[in-house]
């Protein structure tokens, strides 16, 4: 550091506080922690400077520390700097399953709620905004039918019911829709139902982090049964297939663990030839073929079959679909699909203000983290 007189000192000492956890079940103790403080500090000893002097100012067998009130090591041409350390055990409460709790202390609890908050209120006023232009739209349409004067205007069909009899019409892969879309049914019933073990408290990835995933791989596996039901509720019942589709069950059950699974495997296998220290064990692995092969594809299956043979299919008296598909005319520039797909990532892209939080804080070096997740 630098003064105004063009003086220079130098941190020449260095406080170490080692924290340990005594287990009184198991007799032993671990390290949870370590501070290190930084002292400049002029020493002093007896006559000239040898390694077999004892240092005034930092002597182990008086117990004298060096604080910071000592006076300051300053930096001069042709001086020599003595660097001295110092090491002081601490017991600590602190549990080892709760050593890493210090670095998720945050003092901006209120800024993370309100962006929570201000991308909700954004959310909302968005989709209001657009149910607002449906609504319009819609009363428009309905007050120009009733001001049709004769028959001939009214049979002819404008503005929505140019559509009416192609809404509920299947569409050209219809097998892979209800696949992606039973896979995310099943995925969005784990995430949600982990969630609410977080919130609750039975769960905590910092403690526990082999059984929290174990948790989320159980709960994958066994909502199987509800991915497999979806899948069979919008091919049989909505898309009105008439037999049941082996094919649709298998893709359901191993489409995306088996693509999970083999992406693991490649990088286990990268690890292990790399000598990780920390490689998964086989018995782990086994452990998850057994949840996916025993548990969630049977599921799978037994969900699909249910929902194709108990649920009936739906009727549609009210709005009935035509044999011919109406032809799709030619579109604007800014209908096409890869405009449609920028424009629509836009909203949900301003809308997130959580993730500029999160990088701000990883920019600051901060952690951020909510419902036990760091």
């Amino acid at each position: 550091m630098q003064t105004t007189n063009e003086k220079y000192y130098i941190n020449n000492h260095l406080s170490f506080i080692v924290s340990f956890h005594q287990n009184l079940e198991t007799h032993s103790a671990r390290v949870v922690g370590f501070e290190v403080k930084a002292f400049s500090i002029n020493h002093e000893f007896a006559d000239q400077w040898s390694y077999t002097n004892r240092l005034s100012t930092c002597d182990p067998h008086a117990k004298r520390l060096v604080t910071g009130f000592d006076p300051p090591q300053e930096v001069d041409d042709q001086e020599e700097v003595i660097f001295t350390y110092d090491v002081e055990f601490r017991e600590s409460d602190v549990q080892w399953a709760s050593r890493w709790d210090t670095y998720l202390l945050t003092a901006d609890d209120q800024i993370h709620w309100f962006s929570i908050v201000n991308s909700l209120m954004i959310v909302l006023s968005i989709s209001g905004m657009v149910a607002m232009i449906m609504l319009r739209t819609l009363h428009r349409d309905i007050f120009e039918y009733d001001q049709l004067d004769n028959l001939e205007e009214a049979q002819e069909q404008t503005g929505w019911k140019l559509v009416h009899t192609d809404i509920f019409r299947p569409p050209v892969n219809s097998e892979s829709l209800s696949v992606l879309i039973g896979t995310g049914v099943q995925l969005f019933g784990t995430i949600l139902i982990t969630i609410n073990f977080m919130v609750s408290g039975i769960l905590s990835p910092s403690n526990l982090l082999n059984e929290f995933i174990f948790v989320i791989v159980v709960v994958w596996a066994l909502m199987g049964i509800f991915g497999g039901w979806t899948m069979a509720r919008l091919l049989y019942k909505t898309f009105e297939e008439s037999e049941w589709n082996m094919k649709a069950s298998l893709t359901t059950a191993f489409m995306f663990p088996g693509t999970v699974f083999c992406i693991f495997y490649v990088l286990y296998s990268l690890t292990s030839g790399g000598e990780s220290w920390r490689p998964v064990l086989y018995d782990c692995m086994f452990g998850f073929l057994f949840l996916w092969l025993a548990i969630s594809a049977p599921l799978v299956f037994m969900g699909s079959y249910i929902c194709f043979t108990f649920i009936a299919p739906e009727t549609r008296e009210s709005v009935k679909t035509s044999k011919i598909p109406r032809e799709i005319p030619e579109q604007s520039w800014y209908m096409s699909p890869i405009f449609t797909i920028m424009v629509g990532g836009i909203i949900p892209f301003v809308v997130v203000f959580e993730l500029s939080s999160m990088l701000t804080s990883i920019d600051l070096h901060h952690f951020c983290y909510m419902f036990a997740l760091s």
